[in-house]
């Protein structure tokens, strides 16, 4: 960690700022002025201009860190204007800016459940939904094509190439299985078994006292409940029905449902 210093040789004005994880050259700090200077002027006329230097390196933590950076802010004053830095770093931040941070995050968050932008989101999230849809089986076939190029250059290269991952596939099933099975007898252990029964009481208990509220305060919270399940998969099966083939097709969940016992038996096969 260290703090570093950029200075605009043609204003004289400077920049203090900080960096965790090494020098990196082509980083010149957060302010919104020297990135703006940096887009008018491109890479090489802005490399001329500005000029990055390191003051003070092996920072060890970051608290240090924080006080060397707010030390050079103040004793160059490089703080607008007579420089580019905006603020001095402060931690934690004063009562006055997480006031003002949590009322912006609560009227972007009200904006966004407003019902004005309800159809709009809604909106976005359709067109972004059929946009995978098209996308998805091109980038699945491009994939599965360099896939096949690679494997027909190993082949060439080593002709045990199915062999070895094959061999290899094997290895990693039987310390697949041997894990699953060891965690499997680990919840179904003796010792574990009224561990879990008891936690499971307690949730079911919990639960049990949530819905005897919710019945006491809505006499119609069960024929409400049952209705919303009910109006739920109405429009799921709408919404499978008008975009046609998808991850809820039945032939797609026949196929995941065979490939998913395959699975199974050949994790607790008797060989594995």
């Amino acid at each position: 960690m260290h703090v570093y210093l950029i200075t605009d040789l043609k204003t004289g004005k400077c920049y203090v700022g900080a960096e965790k994880n090494g020098n990196n050259p082509e980083y010149y700090g957060s302010s919104r002025e020297i990135d703006e200077i940096r887009k008018r002027l491109g890479e090489k006329e802005f490399k001329k201009r500005f000029k990055k230097e390191i003051l003070i390196d092996n920072i060890s933590s970051q608290e240090e860190l924080n006080e060397i950076e707010s030390y050079f802010i103040m004793g160059l004053d490089v703080l607008v204007p007579n420089g580019y830095n905006k603020k001095i770093y402060q931690w934690p931040p004063p009562v006055e800016a997480c006031v003002r941070g949590a009322k912006k995050t609560y009227e972007l968050k009200r904006g966004l459940f407003d019902p004005a932008n309800k159809e709009k989101c809604r909106e976005g999230n359709r067109k972004g939904a059929i946009r995978t849809h098209k996308l998805y089986p091109k980038m699945m076939c491009e994939n599965a094509k360099k896939g096949a190029e690679t494997i027909a250059e190993k082949r060439k290269v080593d002709p045990n190439y199915d062999r070895e991952y094959i061999n290899t596939c094997v290895k990693a099933g039987k310390i697949g299985g041997t894990k699953s099975k060891e965690l499997g007898v680990g919840l179904f252990d003796p010792v574990n078994k009224e561990k879990i029964r008891e936690g499971c009481s307690k949730a079911g208990k919990k639960g049990g006292e949530v819905i005897a509220e919710k019945r006491k305060a809505d006499p119609n919270y069960d024929r409400e409940y049952r209705n919303s399940r009910r109006e739920g998969g109405r429009k799921a099966a709408e919404t499978n029905k008008r975009q046609g083939t998808g991850f809820y097709d039945p032939r797609v969940q026949s196929m995941g449902g065979k490939k998913t016992y395959e699975l199974k038996i050949g994790v607790h096969a008797p060989g594995m």
